[in-house]
């Protein structure tokens, strides 16, 4: 837990504090990548480009966000989401979940920064046996759905890292005349997956790798949305009652 803010929920830290649930997508603004559960796929491939990003010595399956670090093209100045899909990474905020520092074991955590979770909060999050009330329960549950659907992803992901079909790509958009590289994102090399042999291809089947392969490759038309994206926010600057129903999502919130 890198953050100092994000503390884990404890009854002895957080027993008589309360919490509201997020209004705004303002703490996504900064985001230009977001990681991507296999789960998400149907949705999310057909609502944003999707990449791997590098950490550390692995892949992380991801939707691209923005051609810029430190910006989201899919939230506007007041917090608004504009897309089909909301990648499930943030759908639980102000909760998470974190590795404690020396162990393998994922605990919720809650971001003490967010505003959302205070001693005047409206909903508690424990109740009077000094359990988690059932609406913390609910994220929680999500978020460990989530968990287990990622690292499933993961092994996917590494499979395909494993094949050596996945390439560099430096993602080039033009936006209103100015031409935008991203660096540090990576594709699938179409060309390496399809010549592999029977025997690395079944492998990769059976690693659950070959949706996130073909889901990579379909959702790079996608990078057009950006265009798109930015004439809304600069609409937004001077209309901020335009109306976004038909790109915000209904999306239950704490469902894949």
């Amino acid at each position: 837990m890198a953050d100092n803010n994000i503390k884990p929920l404890t009854f002895e830290r957080h027993g008589k504090w309360g919490w509201q649930r997020f209004t705004s997508y303002a703490f996504a603004a900064g985001k230009h990548l977001a990681s991507i559960a296999a789960a998400e796929l149907p949705r999310a491939t057909l609502s944003m480009p999707l990449a791997f990003a590098r950490r550390e010595n692995a892949f992380v399956f991801s939707a691209v966000l923005s051609p810029k670090p430190g910006e989201n093209f899919y939230v506007d100045s007041v917090g608004r989401w504009l897309g089909a899909y909301v990648p499930a990474c943030f759908r639980g905020y102000p909760f998470s979940l974190s590795r404690l520092p020396n162990s393998e074991k994922l605990v919720l955590c809650v971001d003490e920064s967010s505003g959302l979770v205070t001693e005047n909060g409206n909903e508690p999050l424990f109740d009077k046996n000094g359990e988690l009330a059932p609406p913390v329960k609910e994220v929680l549950d999500f978020l460990q759905q989530v968990a287990r659907n990622r690292s499933i992803t993961d092994q996917g992901v590494a499979a395909l890292s494993d094949a050596g079909v996945i390439r560099e790509w430096p993602l080039s958009v033009t936006i209103d005349g100015e031409k935008i590289q991203l660096e540090g994102l990576y594709r699938i090399d179409d060309g390496k997956l399809n010549n592999l042999d029977d025997q690395k291809f079944l492998k990769l089947r059976k690693a659950g790798a070959l949706p996130i392969a073909y889901a990579q490759l379909l959702s790079m038309a996608n990078t057009r949305i950006f265009q798109k994206l930015a004439q809304l926010h600069a609409q937004v600057k001077t209309q901020p009652k335009v109306d976004l129903d038909k790109l915000l999502g209904d999306d239950d919130i704490f469902k894949f």
